[in-house]
């Protein structure tokens, strides 16, 4: 059986991303053992697996994160006998791994192109270049045929074939009645978060509608948010801290929508092909980051000529207004939440 090494550590939506492409991979060629290297806690992003798919985890806040432990974890890959590396982040630590695998192992390799050029020509602040660029899906796909592996990309849910059960804690949610509504209103920076006070309207809004029932998600530290908020409002539900990661995305799969703003949540609810309604402010899709199989009409966004100006809405306004933050109107989100709910 042919062998084949993936790496891909970070960051979380570039990880659930690449799952409909390498679970894709492995239905469609059984006779070969792919090995996904990442970091441990993204490993229950894995539900369901394909039987020739393993996924090893790293701790790179632990002694794994260091270079000389990097390097002592990468050593039982050594003797593994892998044909092909696919280098799927081509990033400094990546380009350590492959170095490190082809003198030691001579092992050849297969790197990602992440499009780098075009996104910055796509972001910057004069003589912007303003075109779709390709999917991260694409690009991932790209890097296997450039190895010679190629098939159809027909994934559809990390859910199918799967026999998972939600945990006792969900069962006062069931049985379940009218429309189920996601919320997740938080990212990793605040050039992709819609003014939280305006969501915090529209989940008074929608939480007046007795047929939607509310679930509020987000990590740890959004959790007194979140609460407040499921206390303020009836109907409403933090999913915030109360249970592991692979059973929120299950869970997920229950939802008639799911709105997120342009961050990894978007992608855990792709994962089980729910629908998804996303807010862009520094960011744009043409980045190639939207969430997979999504329509496009289902991205709420600001038109300003200065969008993007961020390929991952990590960078100041140089507007110092935050205008793609708040142009878009509260009423657009409620109205297009009603509009895929009824088409539903």
């Amino acid at each position: 059986m042919k062998k084949v090494l993936l790496f891909r550590m970070s960051a979380i939506g570039d990880v659930a991303m690449l799952i409909p492409v390498i679970y894709s991979a492995a239905k469609h060629h059984p006779e070969i053992h792919f090995t996904f290297l990442t970091q441990s806690f993204l490993l229950p992003l894995f539900v369901s697996k394909p039987d020739n798919l393993e996924i090893v985890g790293f701790d790179l806040k632990g002694n794994e994160g260091s270079f000389a432990g990097f390097l002592r974890a990468l050593k039982p890959f050594l003797s593994q006998g892998y044909d092909l590396v696919l280098d799927l982040h081509d990033v400094l630590r990546s380009k350590i791994m492959r170095v490190y695998l082809k003198i030691r192992a001579s092992i050849s390799f297969v790197v990602i192109d992440k499009g780098r050029k075009e996104k910055k020509r796509l972001t910057r602040r004069r003589e912007k270049v303003f075109v779709p660029l390709k999917s991260t899906f694409e690009r991932y796909h790209e890097t296997f045929e450039k190895a010679g592996i190629f098939f159809p990309l027909d994934f559809v849910s990390v859910l199918d074939g799967a026999n998972v059960s939600l945990p006792a804690i969900f069962s006062g949610f069931f049985p379940k009645t009218g429309k189920w509504i996601g919320i997740a209103p938080f990212a990793k920076h605040q050039g992709k978060i819609y003014p939280l006070s305006a969501m915090e309207r529209i989940v008074k809004s929608l939480s007046a509608n007795e047929d939607y029932r509310l679930f509020l998600f987000g990590g740890k530290g959004e959790q007194k948010i979140l609460e407040e908020w499921a206390m303020r409002y009836p109907n409403t539900s933090s999913m915030a801290g109360r249970a592991s990661l692979k059973d929120e995305i299950v869970f997920m799969s229950y939802l008639d929508l799911f709105v997120s703003m342009d961050s990894a949540n978007m992608h855990f609810a792709s994962l089980v092909n729910a629908p998804v309604l996303s807010f862009w402010g520094q960011t744009h899709p043409y980045a190639g980051f939207y969430p997979w199989k999504q329509p496009l009409s289902n991205a709420l966004q600001a038109s300003l000529a200065c969008r993007p100006c961020s390929v991952f809405g990590n960078k100041d306004c140089y507007r110092h207004d935050w205008a793609c933050l708040r142009m878009v109107p509260e009423q657009d989100f409620l109205n297009r939440i009603s509009a895929i709910l009824q088409k539903s």
